[in-house]
């Protein structure tokens, strides 16, 4: 996060986003906006977080079970939507 917040300290007027998405779900699927005000408080260990989806997609956080985990319980983030390839 530092890298960020030097770069929205270098740059005031731009926007910074973190854009997110594995291969499979080709280009991206979430976003996050950059906010000098609350980000430093949304992020864990020094890492952006990687935002919502974008519309029509959706995001799950399963343990070795495929079971839904409560919210910042550690898991695996599985994704589908239009922007699923197959295969």
């Amino acid at each position: 996060m530092d890298v960020v917040r030097q770069c929205a300290l270098a740059a005031p007027n731009s926007r910074i986003e973190n854009i997110y998405g594995p291969t499979e779900l080709t280009i991206a699927c979430t976003a996050y906006r950059w906010d000098g005000n609350s980000s430093l408080q949304e992020g864990e260990q020094g890492i952006v977080p990687i935002g919502q989806p974008f519309d029509g997609m959706r995001a799950l956080i399963v343990d070795d079970q495929l079971r839904e985990v409560e919210p910042g319980a550690d898991g695996e983030l599985l994704m589908t939507g239009p922007q699923l390839s197959l295969g």
